[in-house]
């Protein structure tokens, strides 16, 4: 629940009007978080089994875990087109927050088909920075 909540803080700290824009930002940034967190849990599968950690992993298995993923992956993207079909989210926006969802459905494909889980976890990671300085050049521009 922390992450939910660290989300929201810039928004309460500068008094601000939580509009549709910081709503639909705060969801596809807790779901990319959420998404890159499972991430490592499947790497990890076998240390949390043996020490009882329940991970979606460990619970649904490494292809659900990653059908999963794509469920959530969809909604975000959903949430993205809606908010831009209403307005809320302009076009150079809507575009950068789609290429960052593309990106991290590429990975998730890899999820239990790939030896590399390190490598993904640091393109999940850097898919932040991408996003983020998509959103600054769509600021700018």
């Amino acid at each position: 629940m922390a992450i939910q909540h660290s989300l929201f803080l810039p928004i309460v700290f500068a008094d601000a009007v939580i509009t549709p824009l910081a709503i639909v930002l705060a969801i596809y940034f807790f779901t990319d978080i959420f998404v890159n967190t499972e991430i490592p849990n499947v790497r990890d599968i076998e240390d949390d089994a043996q020490n009882n950690v329940s991970t979606f992993p460990t619970v649904v298995g490494v292809k659900r875990t990653r059908h999963l993923l794509y469920i959530i992956n969809m909604l975000s993207i959903l949430v993205v087109v809606g908010a831009f079909l209403s307005g809320f989210l302009p076009a150079l926006f809507a575009v950068v927050l789609l290429a960052g969802r593309v990106l991290a459905v590429f990975l998730n494909s890899r999820i239990g088909r790939s030896d590399d889980y390190r490598r993904l976890e640091l393109l999940g990671e850097m898919n932040y920075v991408f996003v983020a300085c998509g959103l600054f050049i769509a600021i700018s521009g």
